[in-house]
């Protein structure tokens, strides 16, 4: 029996994004399960017009609370978890629902990120957990993480992320970010993510101590 999924996602703000994201899913998505957390332009409208299941959420300064509350939304076997600054390359599309349908695994997506730095704008891909049968669940106020005890497993094709292309988003990962070193000093997960933030920002001063 094939296995359906389920798009998982938590946007404010997200018009210049959010139809491009949605697109690329399009061929392999069952339902798209969107959270909005105080958009004031045109994100709500989009979304609909994409057919999404549309729920809101009061914005807590916790990333994993809303993405929990994302992943409520769900109803199919397994969940994608996306951003709206982010959008499935034709071979990730492709390469999903044979994944979903091989194995009971977390599957690690290869995100390639653009940045600027300088006034250059670079490059750099990371891996990360973002599709896996309905159970898991995140922790974290920012840069969270996903809890499972099922094994992880990298895909091969690309996930494509803008984001890093606004320092505003930067600015306020290391408000988030200073307030969760409050409760986990000594994490150095935690401060090797405040040095990315800080150096995006390129104030490298503040990058090197972290």
């Amino acid at each position: 029996m094939p296995r359906t999924i389920s798009v998982a996602m938590i946007v404010k703000d997200e018009s210049e994004h959010l139809a491009e994201c949605l697109e690329g899913i399009a061929g392999f998505a069952d339902e798209v399960c969107i959270v909005d957390t105080g958009s004031r332009d045109n994100t709500v409208q989009i979304a609909r017009q994409h057919n999404a299941k549309l729920s809101f959420f009061i914005w807590c300064n916790d990333f994993a609370a809303a993405r929990n509350e994302s992943l409520r939304c769900c109803s199919k076997d397994w969940i994608l978890v996306l951003d709206a600054d982010e959008h499935a390359s034709p071979a990730l599309a492709a390469e999903i629902p044979g994944f979903v349908a091989a194995r009971p695994a977390i599957g690690r997506l290869k995100i390639v990120s653009d940045f600027r730095r300088n006034e250059q704008t670079l490059r750099s891909q990371s891996f990360v957990s973002r599709l896996f049968p309905r159970g898991a669940y995140f922790e974290g106020r920012i840069h969270e993480q996903l809890i499972s005890p099922l094994p992880r497993l990298n895909l091969q094709s690309e996930l494509w992320h803008d984001g890093y292309l606004e320092s505003s988003k930067s600015a306020r990962n290391v408000r988030l970010l200073e307030r969760e070193l409050e409760q986990s000093p000594d994490s150095p997960y935690l401060r090797f993510q405040l040095a990315l933030e800080y150096v995006s920002l390129n104030q490298t001063a503040q990058a090197l101590p972290c």
